[in-house]
């Protein structure tokens, strides 16, 4: 530490301290950014998990209702003492028509799956152009630049 004749610090001291604290408040800036970004991250997350959980959900009211069809039609098949072809008919139609909707479900669910990987390489890439920037920055403010 330079100091003159009377033991104060000396101009050199407080060039060294003001830089110091310029470094300090460029990490500080820098961390408060990443932490905004992955709270961002986990914003949307949450988001696709949300509409995941919708998604769920709907698929499991529309079973339900599948197996309510289902079992009303068993119920008035018997009532109405149908034979027993007319009611396989019924069921091999009901099955088919099972079928087509989980075909439409599982189309559905690819698709979903490709927008969710879609956007987890988004964001990623988008992460990497953030720490370039950050590095270029720190490059830029970097002593003797």
């Amino acid at each position: 530490m330079e100091q003159v004749e009377d033991g104060a610090p000396g101009p050199g001291d407080a060039a060294d301290l003001a830089e110091r604290v310029q470094r300090a408040d460029e990490r500080e800036r820098t961390a408060d950014e990443r932490d905004r970004l992955a709270e961002r991250r986990e914003e949307l997350a949450d988001e696709r998990e949300r509409i995941a959980d919708e998604r769920e959900a709907a698929a499991d009211r529309r079973e339900q209702l599948h197996d309510a069809r289902e079992q009303a039609l068993d119920r008035r098949s018997r009532q109405m003492r149908v034979g027993t072809e007319e009611h396989v008919h019924a069921s091999l139609e009901a099955m088919e028509r099972a079928r087509e909707a989980l075909d439409r479900s599982r189309a559905r669910l690819d698709r979903s799956e490709t927008t969710l990987r879609d956007s987890g390489r988004r964001a990623e890439r988008d992460q990497a152009d953030i720490d370039r920037e950050v590095a270029d920055s720190r490059r830029h403010h970097a002593p003797g630049f």
